[in-house]
């Protein structure tokens, strides 16, 4: 039997208008009154997802900041910051280097200097809390981990420059909204999504995830029901063990959670 489910957001769970279907929030409803725990993964914001699933969000698990930082019943029940050094040498490497956006990232907020930034992110279809600042490095805040901004992040372009100069002492991984997230070393949804099975005693083929995106591969190697969106690239799709028959324009995760219910494993 199906006992925990953690999904995606952007490209998966939301589709590409960064609109929800109502039938996610009625099949959230279902999941509760079956004590199926439903977590969303994802690397935006613990306020915007809070703020995304409303009332629905009570009795669900929320692993925000690609990893970094978990809640569950309103409380936190991870959270993994920063060293200061290390983000402030990033910071100062990555403007150094030029034509990059950058973010910072804590719990009850995000900081940047672009006021286009946060103009996007503001956006109620985000729901972020973001501050604009003249300065980044005088930031006095737990930094969760560090967001790039980059037109292409699959081009590798930026992405190499990140691997060459940080990977020693972070993990990186491209992300939603055109970002590619430096966190602190072993941080990921995954190790998030194995933390929470670990302390609630459900096995790997009790689970499944859905994802879509490069940050979502640690996800996958968690539990035995992996899913790859349809629109996700091959490279994720080879990664996971089943491919959904929809995409995320067409409500796939919930049709794939409908045929969890059909089969009776749910």
């Amino acid at each position: 039997m199906i006992k925990f489910i953690a999904c995606d957001m952007d490209g998966t769970l939301v589709d590409d208008k960064k609109e929800i279907d109502k039938s996610v929030f009625s099949t959230i409803e279902y999941l509760n009154e079956k004590n199926v725990l439903f977590c969303a993964a994802s690397g935006r914001q613990y306020n915007s997802l809070k703020t995304i699933f409303g009332e629905y969000g009570k009795n669900m698990v929320f692993i925000s900041e690609n990893g970094s930082y978990v809640v569950y019943d309103n409380k936190q029940i991870y959270a993994s910051f920063m060293d200061k050094e290390l983000w402030q040498y990033i910071v100062l490497k990555c403007t150094e280097h030029g034509g990059m956006g950058i973010i910072l990232c804590c719990k009850d907020y995000i900081y940047t200097t672009d006021p286009e930034t946060v103009d996007m992110l503001s956006n109620p279809k985000f729901g972020y809390n973001v501050r604009l600042v003249d300065s980044l490095i005088d930031i006095d805040d737990d930094i969760l981990k560090v967001s790039i901004l980059d037109d292409n992040p699959y081009s590798g372009r930026v992405k190499k420059f990140l691997e060459t100069n940080f990977k020693d002492k972070t993990d990186i991984a491209v992300s939603g909204f055109n970002c590619i997230d430096i966190m602190k070393k072993g941080v990921s949804k995954g190790k998030a999504v194995r933390e929470i099975l670990e302390n609630m005693g459900i096995a790997k083929d009790e689970a499944a995830v859905f994802g879509d995106n490069f940050n979502d591969l640690e996800m996958f190697d968690e539990v035995y029901y992996s899913f790859a969106m349809k629109n996700a690239v091959d490279e994720i799709k080879e990664r996971a063990n089943f491919v959904t028959s929809h995409t995320n324009n067409e409500c796939g995760v919930v049709k794939e959670i409908e045929k969890f219910i059909e089969k009776g494993v749910i």
